[in-house]
């Protein structure tokens, strides 16, 4: 599990004695915690929890945010509240990469993101996100000259920002009829939405809007990220699975859905990683090498025995597997294999991630 606390402007030295250690005496000693990593960085303090082995996680995780919670003075003043997470363990099923050269950055991402949203709609699919890509960002340049045209300031035109951008519920209206929740729905996802925002109204009629003072565009964050593929800016979709989920059975309905799916015009979607195909090779091979197996354990029974002895003992051998593995699943038991080497073999061409 991982406290990650947002300090804005201290350096990784006052993350480090302000916040990192304090998390540090809190939570060592701990039942159930093996093993404490702090990492301070500009503006962020980060700690990672390592759990003994069998030791259970909601408890622990009680433990730590209890033991957080009572740290005197804690956080600074100009710190965040501590975020604390237990982390899931994610199992990649498949990943596409959404490509195209003749579009431009934004229209790639709407294409990223309307597979992701088509993904989600499938039934077997829970967890789809987006990688290889900046985050979005909505710019607001401000124009000195019109805001002193119109008396405005900095602070008046963030909280009008605010408060036209916002889901907010005002709680439950109760009547004779039943009950109504309520509640208003109201936030803006593209620039463009944010033009309309009254600044100012007056008896008159006049409105003045936020685009009529400001320049508002669409963008990105300021990061460096490429991606390619095949020669192709590219951005990824990523869907996982959970532990109780069946990677083999959603990358089928992936496949399925791939094969109906148009993209919009100049887009391509194709499929860069599949780790359900090493599953779905391993256990060929594995029935593969027991049919051949089972044939000359036949044959040898054959020629040493007599034909019914081979037949009961070649029945016997595939049912005697089948019937521990019926005891698997009340056991809590199952079949894994992890390679390395194997892992490293298995990766993907044809794509460039810096």
């Amino acid at each position: 599990m991982t406290v990650t606390v947002p300090f804005p402007g201290a350096s990784p030295r006052e993350v480090e004695e302000d916040v990192n250690r304090r998390i540090e005496e809190s939570v060592i000693g701990l039942a159930g915690v093996e093993r404490v990593v702090g990492t301070a960085s500009e503006s962020r303090g980060r700690i990672s929890i390592e759990l003994s082995t069998f030791a259970d996680a909601t408890n622990v995780l009680n433990d730590v945010r209890t033991a957080v919670d009572g740290i005197e003075n804690f956080p600074p003043v100009t710190a965040d509240q501590p975020e604390v997470e237990l982390r899931q363990p994610a199992l990649e099923v498949m990943t596409l990469a959404v490509s195209s050269a003749a579009v431009s950055e934004h229209e790639l991402r709407l294409a990223a993101e309307n597979v992701r949203d088509e993904l989600l709609e499938l039934p077997s699919i829970s967890q789809v996100k987006l990688k290889g890509t900046r985050d979005r960002e909505i710019s607001i340049e401000l124009s000195e000259e019109e805001l002193r045209r119109h008396n405005l300031t900095f602070n008046e035109i963030s909280n009008s920002v605010q408060r036209a951008s916002l889901n907010l519920t005002f709680g439950e209206l109760r009547t004779d009829a039943g009950g109504m929740v309520l509640q208003t729905v109201s936030k803006r996802r593209f620039g463009e939405e944010f033009k309309d925002i009254p600044l100012i109204t007056r008896l008159d009629g006049t409105i003045v809007t936020l685009g009529d003072v400001a320049e508002i565009r669409d963008g990105f964050v300021d990061q460096d990220i490429v991606t390619r593929f095949n020669g192709q800016p590219a951005v990824l979709v990523r869907v996982d699975a959970t532990e109780a989920q069946s990677v083999v059975g959603m990358a089928r309905e992936i496949k399925n859905w791939l094969a109906g799916y148009s993209p919009s015009h100049k887009v391509t979607v194709s499929i860069w990683s599949d780790r359900a195909q090493p599953s779905l090779n391993r256990l060929s091979e594995i029935i593969r090498n027991g049919v051949i197996g089972a044939l000359l354990v036949f044959l040898s029974l054959v020629l040493l025995f007599d034909l019914r002895i081979a037949t009961w003992v070649t029945v016997g051998i595939p049912l005697s597997f089948i019937g521990s593995l019926l005891f698997f699943a009340p056991a809590d038991l199952t079949l894994n294999r992890s390679s390395p080497q194997f892992s490293r073999s298995m990766r993907p061409k044809g794509l460039i991630w810096k």
